[in-house]
Order: C-alpha cells, then sequence, then structure tokens
C-alpha cells in the first residue's frame, strides 16, 4: 500500500493505505508536511515488517563509514538496501571526503549522495536536512544526538561492536568478552601481534581495526574527558588490542572464538578501567602502563 492523501479536522495529511491513521500538516510549512509524509511511511514500516512483507524502494537510508560500511557486516547491510532499491546515502564524520568518494565508485553510490561532515554533530544535521528515512552507524554518541535533536525522526540502526559505549555513557560490557581465567586447551591460537606493544608508540594494526579504534578514542574522549582530566588516544587502544591478540595465543576462555573477539574485549575493559578508576576484574593489571597521566592505577 502506498502513501495516500488524507484530512482530518480539516487539515490535509498523509497516511498508509486506507485504514490508518491520519498525519496532518500545516499546509504553508513544507517542514510539516515532509514530518507527516514520513510519519506516515514510518508506519508503513511498521506495519509491513510485522506481516513480514518488508519491501520499500526509494526510501532515503544513510551509512556512516568508519566501523560501519568498513565492515563486512557494514558492506551487507549496504548490498541489502540497494536490493531494495533504496536511496543510499554516505553520510560520516570524517573530514576528507576522498577514501568516502572511492568507496562510493566501487559500491555504485552515487557521489553527490556523500557527505564528509566534520563532526557527530554535523552528521546528524546533514541526516535531518536530507530526510533521511534509516541510517546505519555505530556510534552511541549519534545515537544521542539524535535523541536530542527537535524535529528529527530517524530509524537508527545501530551496529554494536566490541568495547561500545552504552545508552547512559557506561561502556557497554561485550557478550564475548572474557569471564575467567581458564586456560586455552589450544594454545597456538590464531592472529600474530605486530608491531612493539611494549608502549603506546608501536603497536601496528590494520586500517579498518585502526577505523575502529580511533572512533572509540573520539567517543570516549568526547564524553568524559573533560569530566575526568585525562582521556585515551589511539596509541594506548592499538597497544591493548595487539596485547590481547598476543594473549589469545597463549591462553583465553574457550567461549571466545577468535583472536580480534578477545581483543576488543580487551579494549572495552581497558576502557572500563580508564572512566571508572578501577578494573571490572581486579586481575586485569597486565595494561596499566598504558593509562593517562593522573590516572589512579598509572603507577
Amino acid at each position: 500500500m502506498p502513501v495516500t492523501e488524507c484530512q482530518e479536522n480539516n487539515k490535509p495529511g498523509f497516511k498508509w493505505g486506507d485504514e490508518n491513521k491520519c498525519y496532518t500538516y500545516n499546509p504553508n510549512d513544507k517542514t510539516s508536511k515532509e514530518q507527516a509524509r514520513k510519519k506516515a511511511i514510518k508506519q508503513g514500516v511498521a506495519i509491513t515488517i510485522s506481516q513480514g512483507k518488508y519491501n520499500f524502494k526509494n526510501v532515503r537510508v544513510s551509512f556512516d563509514y568508519d566501523g560501519t560500511l568498513s565492515t563486512d557486516k557494514g558492506k551487507k547491510l549496504l548490498e541489502n538496501e540497494q536490493k531494495q532499491g533504496n536511496l543510499i546515502y554516505i553520510i560520516s564524520a570524517r573530514k576528507n571526503i576522498e577514501p568516502l568518494k572511492e568507496f562510493a565508485k566501487k559500491h555504485n553510490i552515487r557521489l553527490d549522495r556523500v557527505f564528509a561532515t566534520g563532526s557527530n554533530k554535523n552528521k546528524v544535521e546533514k541526516i535531518k536536512e536530507l530526510n533521511i528515512f534509516k541510517h546505519y552507524d555505530n556510534s552511541n554518541q549519534v545515537k544521542d544526538i539524535i535523541s536530542k535533536t527537535d524535529g528529527l525522526k530517524v530509524d537508527l540502526v545501530l551496529l554494536e561492536s566490541f568495547a561500545t559505549i552504552g545508552e547512559r555513557g557506561g561502556i557497554k560490557e561485550s557478550k564475548k568478552a572474557p569471564k575467567s581465567d581458564t586456560p586455552n586447551p589450544n594454545p597456538k591460537g590464531e592472529g600474530t601481534a605486530k608491531g612493539n606493544a611494549s608502549s603506546t608508540r608501536g603497536a601496528v594494526v590494520t586500517k579498518e581495526i585502526e577505523d575502529n579504534l580511533r572512533k572509540k578514542v573520539d567517543d570516549f574522549n568526547q564524553r568524559y574527558k573533560d569530566k575526568l582530566k585525562y582521556g585515551v588516544n589511539i596509541g594506548m587502544l592499538k597497544s591493548v588490542y595487539q596485547r590481547g591478540i598476543g594473549a589469545y595465543n597463549v591462553s583465553h576462555s574457550p567461549v571466545v572464538k577468535s583472536a580480534a573477539q578477545w581483543a576488543y574485549a580487551r579494549v572495552n575493559a581497558f576502557l572500563y578501567l580508564v572512566k571508572n578508576g578501577r578494573p571490572e576484574n581486579s586481575k586485569y593489571v597486565g595494561d596499566n602502563d598504558l593509562l593517562p597521566k593522573g590516572h589512579p592505577k598509572n603507577k
């Protein structure tokens, strides 16, 4: 069923199909009209999803890049949205638009639908400006900004990765984080720690991992640095990550299936330690040497 015009209390509006609610608007207000149309579409989405028949076309869908389109999961979601016939946008907090354009060319996304906004706040403003119907991201800060932005109604799909920040600002526990010191029965493991992780300067990670870690640095510092009087940097998290890769080769909980999961879980534990001044697990002391100056556990 398409969006149809309707009237209620002598006001024009839009609704999904014939029997559903009519969302009215001020006929002299273009913004009000667009919001009414958007509400009707959202109503249709909810109804159609509940019936298992989601099959819209020409809906405006946007993707963040770092930690979203830069991941295999993000690329699969992009492919699914393109198959639906939706209008795809890339809206990133990056300042440099060139890598985004390169990605867009490879994945048949129009270049005039690619935006590097410079910050998460500007990203959300662009989402609002373009009347985006659905947005994919992996930043809880974006979620917070969207929730506080008047007049913005967008379906946010939050891609959760390991060591994320929760809704209320706390470090969100990873379901795959290590729960014990259970020895790994197969110590060969997988993955190899590269570079020198003995300080905050020498660890080496892939570009995709560095992008994910850098986003976590930005999110954490924007939330806590002013309050704590110290923050984290990319060198710290790269070293923590690579120590996790190396530790996986020696021992890990049997429930953890990959070196990357173990490494991200260690990043999760480190961010918890920085924020709260103490580790979640009292046995976790192996990364205290990487803590920022001023932290109570930094000796």
